[in-house]
């Protein structure tokens, strides 16, 4: 009888380097795919919260003087003049593709918002009536971040501010 001696080569066969391959390639795909959309994600968070902190601080500020002064003016819809009780006049003006900027009579300016976001939209508007009957003034503003051309289209923010507000020193 003869003995039949099987020998056992080293190594893969093609069908198993063919299979890890494809996993792999499976593996990869799926990594790279989900690193983009988290990388896509965080500069967008970023971009938003800048926008919408400069958006917020400018509102708040035009709210605070304002809310607080004994006469308001509103010029045209892009600029309101508000006077306080210490005879300072504060004004508020829209710079479209710019920003927020205001002056008062004390001698400060500036910006209200900084250089990452522009101004895309821009309204003051005392309320129906006049602020004489009503007392109240409408701010409402758009800020995109700077440079917004050059940013990918999934990276873009583009954030609506709109606020009602009522003056306290105001006899009804």
């Amino acid at each position: 009888m003869k003995k039949i001696a099987l020998r056992i080569k080293p190594g893969f066969t093609l069908i198993e380097t063919v299979v890890t391959l494809a996993a792999l390639a499976v593996l990869v795909t799926v990594t790279v795919s989900t690193f983009l959309t988290v990388m896509t994600k965080s500069t967008k968070v970023k971009v938003v919260k800048a926008v919408e902190g400069d958006g917020n601080y400018a509102l708040a500020v035009m709210e605070q003087k304002i809310r607080g002064a004994k006469e308001v003016v509103c010029n045209g819809g892009t600029e309101i003049e508000a006077t306080g009780f210490d005879d300072e006049t504060t004004t508020f003006s829209c710079l479209l593709g710019s920003g927020i900027s205001f002056s008062s009579t004390g001698g400060e300016s500036g910006n209200l918002t900084s250089i990452e976001s522009q101004l895309t939209a821009c309204l003051f508007e005392c309320a129906p009536g006049g602020i004489e009957k009503s007392g109240q003034v409408k701010i409402s503003f758009s800020l995109v971040q700077a440079n917004a051309s050059t940013t990918r289209v999934e990276e873009q923010a583009e954030i609506d501010f709109e606020s009602l507000i009522t003056l306290r020193n105001f006899d009804y």
